[in-house]
């Protein structure tokens, strides 16, 4: 309690202690969740920065997630780093703006991103404007107007109780941003350590993509992952273009529908805006070894021919022949070899496909009372997939009035997911 005539010559006011103006705000039991020391019994006024700059810091994270940014390129974006893009067939696309660190330096670069990013930059647009007002009252910083109307995302902690060994530095200079390792030593309540260790499953999917992977002992069964920035650009890329490679994975699904976006600007040259080309380089070049890799499991017993055994020995010689895998990875580039995944799949076609596999796979199966397509591989994999495909589209016949197009479309349809079945159960 603040003694009588106390802080009368400079105005200070004495709130009782930190701890109890948590409670009065009921935040209490979130900084104690989130950022109270395992050795200290109770919260400070420190707390509260903590809490913020772990907010910037995971949403670092997670924007660097969804845009396979540079830990440096999202460390200088600004409030106004988000905005909206209207594609007549897919709606409302979210773009980040900001300014690429290497190859083509463009203070403009843009990358296309999934909608849940907009939640991390509100949260650190809030914190950044709750810091900016900070630095705007300390002389020392030099905040300018611009800065203050539209402040960094990532900056260093302004708060009075908050100042650095080194003193104040203008708002102008920029701090660097957290690595991983840092943030997690920072931060130990934020991951569970028990699900941040390495499994044996974890290592064969990193190698398969890796094969150095085990130099300098660092990735082992059952030691904590070494996060690390640069391994979020090379995964996300590869996650893009091998929805079957990590299938269970709740991200997975995130990542593919952002593949959609990035094929409909990159591929198509859809947009008239610049996006970063090192971004789509890292995609393109990821696209490439997911493709030489599912060509490499071919020879396995995953996959097989609905035309049988020996079709398949056939698209196994014409596809890899004596080719390793930077072979393979040359030919993909070349147009030599491909593959693309299909629901049921995979097709090894040359060239564009004018019936997909995705939407429909009757022309892929024989559905339509044809022989099913010479270039179409199944996948063991997808049955329990396909079977639950099969339920649905028997559930939506009887709905549909008989003798119908739409009717026969389904039938058409069905027949083709049978015909998987029977292959793969026989």
């Amino acid at each position: 309690m603040q003694k009588n005539g106390a802080g009368a010559r400079n105005g200070q006011k004495f709130h009782g202690r930190f701890e109890l103006t948590a409670q009065r705000f009921g935040i209490d039991a979130l900084l104690e969740r989130w950022v109270q020391p395992p050795n200290r019994k109770c919260i400070n006024i420190k707390s509260f920065s903590a809490y913020l700059t772990l907010v910037q810091s995971v949403g670092l994270s997670y924007i660097a997630n969804f845009t396979l940014q540079r830990k440096e390129e999202v460390g200088a974006l600004r409030a106004d780093c988000l905005m909206w893009d209207e594609d007549p067939v897919l709606g409302r696309i979210l773009v980040i703006c900001g300014e690429t660190t290497k190859t083509d330096p463009d203070s403009d670069a843009r990358w296309p991103t999934s909608s849940s990013v907009e939640v991390a930059v509100d949260a650190m647009t809030v914190v950044a404007k709750l810091r900016v007002r900070c630095a705007a009252s300390n002389p020392e910083v030099n905040c300018s107007g611009d800065d203050l109307m539209n402040p960094y995302l990532f900056h260093t902690a302004f708060e009075p109780w908050s100042s650095l060994p080194s003193g104040w530095r203008p708002y102008s200079t920029r701090p660097r941003a957290y690595n991983y390792q840092f943030v997690m030593q920072r931060y130990p309540r934020l991951f569970d350590p028990e699900q941040m260790k390495i499994t044996e499953d974890d290592l064969v999917i990193a190698r398969m993509f890796t094969p150095n992977l085990d130099k300098g002992g660092k990735f082992k069964v059952g030691e904590i992952w070494p996060l690390a920035y640069h391994q979020l650009r090379r995964t996300g890329g590869i996650n893009m273009f091998a929805s079957g490679v990590l299938s269970d994975s709740s991200i997975q699904v995130i990542m593919k529908h952002l593949t959609i976006l990035q094929t409909r600007y990159y591929g198509q040259n859809y947009s008239r805006m610049r996006f970063s080309e090192d971004f789509e380089s890292q995609v393109v070049a990821a696209r490439y070894e997911v493709m030489a890799r599912q060509i490499e499991t071919l020879v396995s017993e995953r996959y097989l021919s609905p035309l049988g055994e020996e079709r398949k020995h056939e698209i196994i010689v014409r596809l890899i022949g004596n080719r390793d895998f930077k072979a393979l990875v040359k030919a993909g580039r070349n147009g030599e070899v491909s593959f693309r995944e299909t629901r049921l799949g995979g097709c090894t076609k040359d060239g564009h496909c004018d019936y997909g596999g995705i939407e429909s796979v009757v022309r892929c199966t024989g559905g339509d009372g044809d022989k099913p397509c010479r270039d179409a591989v199944y996948d063991r994999t997808k049955q329990l997939s396909v079977e639950r495909q099969l339920a649905s589209v028997e559930q939506r016949i009887p709905k549909t009035q008989r003798g119908s197009p739409r009717e026969q479309a389904l039938q058409a349809e069905a027949n083709g997911l049978r015909s998987y079945l029977n292959v793969i159960r026989n």
